[in-house]
């Protein structure tokens, strides 16, 4: 018997990328996402993957995060998200692998972009990492996503 409950997604970096990917170019699990929440994704180019792949050979999962990838420009052509499903972006001023910051926004109405800073203001520590494994104030922003709570 297939319930009718829809799922949440939730991930980290390129985790929280990637799914996107799936929504993009399988339209039949659509209906079966209510909210995609992500941290630190790559939702467009970072900067710090070029400078990484100019130093050392990259794997794949780098590839795609550098500026000009084959992936997101399919990522990101035609329709970038697919309302109903609900969208939540939380990020760090302090995240290191993500830049230019605004990298990880997609602007959209059925989107939230949201950084750690703008509600727990003094959280340095909150960097890429942090911010999607430990930090608090992180899970607090999931929490309230999860519950369709303003922030």
């Amino acid at each position: 018997i297939r319930r009718k409950t829809r799922i949440n997604i939730i991930g980290h970096s390129l985790g929280g990328t990637l799914p996107r990917f799936s929504l993009r170019f399988w339209p039949d699990i659509r209906s079966m996402i209510n909210h995609l929440i992500a941290f630190g994704p790559t939702n467009r180019e970072t900067i710090m993957a070029d400078a990484a792949c100019s130093v050392v050979r990259c794997p794949i999962a780098v590839i795609q995060q550098r500026i000009n990838s084959s992936f997101l420009y399919a990522l990101n052509s035609y329709k970038e998200t697919f309302p109903p499903i609900k969208y939540t972006n939380i990020s760090s001023e302090f995240d290191e692998l993500v830049r230019p910051l605004n990298s990880s926004e997609i602007n959209a109405q059925c989107v939230k972009n949201i950084s750690i800073q703008d509600i727990c203001r003094l959280r340095i520590f909150a960097e890429h990492l942090a911010a999607g494994i430990y930090d608090y104030c992180g899970y607090i922003l999931t929490m309230n996503a999860l519950n369709s709570q303003s922030f």
